[in-house]
């Protein structure tokens, strides 16, 4: 019974991870987006919302394992296609 009840506490410990692009409208003719993960895609366009000054939105979405390596393989590969990228922090 405490081992069903441990990997259940673990199960619930693991957070969704999500990569994102996001971009507005002044910047999509530059190729500048910001790439970013996050575990709360709501809370995470919220606090873009309250930050900007022109309304951006989410141009990709993605659920990932290990966010951190995704992201970092996906902002080369965009660097090498000639855009711009805004990381998280």
């Amino acid at each position: 019974m405490e081992k069903e009840k441990q990997k259940m506490e673990k199960e619930n410990q693991k957070m969704d991870e999500y990569i994102y692009i996001r971009t507005q409208k002044y910047y999509e003719d530059d190729k500048i987006i910001k790439l970013g993960e996050t575990n709360d895609l709501y809370g995470r366009h919220m606090t873009y919302k309250t930050g900007e000054y022109y309304p951006g939105h989410f141009i990709f979405i993605c659920k990932v394992e290990n966010s951190k390596m995704v992201e970092k393989k996906l902002k080369r590969h965009l660097k090498s296609i000639g855009y711009h990228c805004f990381e998280d922090g």
